[in-house]
C-alpha cells in the first residue's frame, strides 16, 4: 500500500511509522519548505516527493494520508483528501471550529473513507495500566482526575508557526491532548466544561494568544477533571496524572507514578510498572489506523472519539469567551 504524509515536522516520524508496516510499501511526502522533502527522501528509502498537495491527492494509488501540517491548514487539508477518498489520519488538533467539524463529518458520512488522530498518550504502558485498573474497578467510584500538559515551549509560542496564526489555540494545541487521556481512562464523556485561559508568560514575548488554559470538566455522574495546559511553564515537557478513587489513588508526576491503598500517615505508596513516556510504543496508533483500513479491525483512536474530544475543545474555547460553563454539544 502507498500512503502520503504532508508536513514534515512530525510527519517526518509518520514517515518513519509507515515504513516500518509491513504492508505499506511506499511514501509520498510534500512539505512547503521542498528541502524537507529533499532531505528526508535522501535519508529513506521508498519515499517519493510530491511538489504540491494536489500532487498528493491526486495519486490514485495513495489510500492513506497523514495530515501533519500546521493547525490552520488541517480543515482544508482534510477535505481535500475525503474529497478524493483517502482515508485521513489528522495531527491534532483535527480542525479549529464546529462548523469545520460538521463539514468533515458530513464528508465522511457521505463517502466510505475514515479517520483517526495521532493521540498518542493512549500508547504509553505506564496510562495503559491505570487504564486496565479502572476496569478491574480497583479504584472504586472515581470522583476526581487531575490531567495537566506541561509544555514549557514559550519559543514555539512566540518565535514560531503557531503565533502567527489568525488564532492559535493553548486547549486544542496542548490541553487536547489530557482530553483524550481523560475521556479514554473512563470511556465517559462530560456533559459539560468550565475553562479559563490567560496569556501572561508569553504576553511578554510578543505572543499573541494565551498560553496557559484550566479546564473543569463535569461528568453526568459528578465526576470532575481537572485539566492544564501549560505552554509557558518552567517545567520539562511532562504528562502529569492523578486519579481519585474510593478505594485507590494513582498519581503520575516528575517525582515518580505511585498507588496509593491507605491513608495511614506515612504510608508509602507502591510504585507504578509501565512505562513512561514510552515513545518506543507511539507507532501503535498510526499501526492500527492502517490495520483499520486494510482489515477493518478497529483503530486505537476511533473516528467518533476524535470529534467527541474535539466538541469539548470546542466547550471550553467557548467557556473562556463567555466566562461560564458551557454544555458539550457532541
Amino acid at each position: 500500500m502507498k500512503v502520503g504524509v504532508i508536513g514534515l515536522g512530525i510527519g517526518g516520524q509518520h514517515v518513519r511509522d509507515y515504513l516500518d508496516h509491513p504492508a505499506v510499501d511506499s511514501v509520498v511526502v510534500n512539505d512547503l519548505d521542498p528541502r524537507r522533502s529533499e532531505v528526508l527522501a535522501a535519508e529513506l528509502d521508498r519515499v517519493e516527493i510530491a511538489r504540491q498537495t494536489d500532487d498528493l491527492f491526486a495519486d490514485e494509488a495513495v489510500k492513506i494520508v497523514s495530515v501533519c501540517s500546521y493547525d490552520d491548514a488541517h480543515h482544508e487539508q482534510i477535505v481535500a483528501g475525503l474529497r478524493r477518498g483517502k482515508h485521513i489520519y489528522a495531527e491534532k488538533p483535527l480542525c479549529q471550529t464546529p462548523a469545520q467539524a460538521r463539514e468533515i463529518a458530513g464528508l465522511l458520512r457521505e463517502g466510505t473513507a475514515r479517520l483517526s488522530s495521532n493521540m498518542v498518550l493512549r500508547t504509553c504502558p505506564l496510562f495503559v495500566g491505570v487504564k486496565e485498573a479502572l476496569g478491574r474497578g480497583e479504584f472504586g467510584d472515581v470522583f476526581s482526575m487531575d490531567a495537566d500538559y506541561l509544555w514549557g515551549r514559550t519559543e514555539k509560542l512566540t518565535r514560531g508557526w503557531r503565533n502567527r496564526m489568525e488564532n492559535y489555540s493553548i486547549i486544542q494545541g496542548a490541553a487536547v491532548h489530557m482530553i483524550d487521556l481523560v475521556m479514554w481512562l473512563i470511556e465517559t464523556r462530560p456533559v459539560s466544561v468550565s475553562a479559563h485561559a490567560n496569556g501572561l508568560v508569553t504576553g511578554k514575548q510578543g505572543g499573541r494568544f494565551p498560553d496557559f488554559a484550566s479546564l473543569s470538566l463535569i461528568f453526568a455522574n459528578g465526576m470532575i477533571a481537572r485539566i492544564g495546559a501549560y505552554g509557558g511553564c518552567v517545567h520539562p515537557h511532562f504528562h502529569r496524572l492523578r486519579v481519585f478513587g474510593e478505594k485507590k489513588t494513582f498519581t503520575h508526576d516528575p517525582t515518580g507514578s505511585y498507588w496509593l491503598d491507605s491513608c495511614e500517615p506515612g504510608t508509602a505508596g507502591i510504585e507504578a510498572e509501565g512505562a513512561y513516556p514510552g515513545r518506543e510504543f507511539r507507532p501503535r496508533a498510526l499501526h492500527s489506523f492502517v490495520d483499520e483500513v486494510l482489515y477493518a479491525r478497529p483503530a486505537l483512536v476511533r473516528q467518533g472519539e476524535v470529534f467527541d474530544v474535539m466538541a469539548v475543545c470546542f466547550a471550553a474555547e467557548q467557556s473562556v469567551r463567555e466566562g461560564g460553563p458551557v454544555a458539550v454539544t457532541y
